[in-house]
């Protein structure tokens, strides 16, 4: 049987709801996180949990009293359904206001915690064919665009129907000034002149969880890694093109346009993460 758990109580998700008034239905008023769950541990939850109440925060939605605990409850889902590697899904919604339109008055959060099974990840960077969106453009002005926010997401989609449309897996998305920010669902790097460059946050990219654990350690593994505004021009020079994020870890970005080439970089920090992923002793 397949459970999850609603306000902290796990629950069957047979038999699982959420009212159809809640603010994250209706509305998508809410935060979520993708978190990896590698060993049974949840891996970087403190840094999850820190994006998550900023995103809150920004919404001026309350911070429910089960993020105090969820460390614990994230660990109780997990034994019940006997997960040893897979991806949680935390999300937070405003809560339940029967009265329509924008403004809200005093609902109570509703959380929901979901797991699935899912790979770890792989030995060597998958390789995802993508094209740089036409159809869309990342707001870098909005402060949603700094958090895992409910209502952020429709940008990315059309990107990613543009992608498979055309018969690719990922799209690059530029911002309004048509600098590269992101991917459909993770951050974007580029190699250029052996150094590992990532779009700034200020440019509309997501503070990754990922992202932040690479600019972090790079220096120990042997590689050099920076924060810069990143344009199409530098695509084109750039020697490796990759993603990052909790569910894949890192996966090579072949543009359609281009032909497959080495990707050494990519493969060293994979290998990297996968390594700290199995010694970090931050990880709950």
């Amino acid at each position: 049987m397949t459970w999850c758990s609603i306000d902290g109580t796990l629950r069957p998700l047979s038999a699982a709801a959420v009212s159809i008034s809640d603010r994250g239905w209706s509305l998508a008023d809410g935060c979520f996180e993708t978190i990896r769950v590698h060993a049974g541990r949840a891996l970087w939850l403190d840094a999850h949990l820190a994006r998550l109440r900023q995103g809150l925060a920004t919404l001026a939605i309350p911070a429910p009293p089960t993020l105090a605990t969820l460390s614990a409850e994230l660990r109780r889902l997990c034994d019940r359904l006997e997960l040893r590697d897979g991806l949680a899904r935390v999300q937070i919604s405003r809560g339940v206001q029967a009265q329509r339109g924008l403004a809200w008055h005093a609902p109570t959060p509703t959380s929901v915690i979901t797991a699935a099974a899912a790979a770890p990840w792989p030995s060597a960077p998958a390789v995802r064919l993508a094209l740089v969106a036409q159809s869309t453009r990342r707001n870098e002005w909005s402060p949603l665009s700094r958090c895992k926010c409910m209502a952020s997401y429709p940008d990315q989609l059309l990107a990613l129907d543009e992608a498979r449309r055309a018969g690719a897996d990922d799209a690059l998305i530029r911002n309004t000034a048509g600098e590269l920010a992101c991917t459909c669902v993770g951050n974007l790097w580029l190699v250029l002149d052996g150094v590992l460059v990532t779009p700034p946050v200020a440019a509309g990219a997501v503070p990754g969880v990922v992202r932040q654990h690479i600019l972090a350690h790079a220096a120990a593994w042997g590689l050099a890694a920076q924060v810069a505004r990143l344009t199409l021009e530098q695509l084109a020079r750039a020697s490796e093109v990759f993603s990052t994020n909790v569910g894949y870890g890192v996966a090579q970005l072949q543009l359609i346009t281009a032909e497959r080439s080495p990707a050494p970089v990519s493969m060293r920090v994979l290998q990297a993460l996968r390594a700290t992923a199995d010694a970090d002793p931050t990880s709950d």
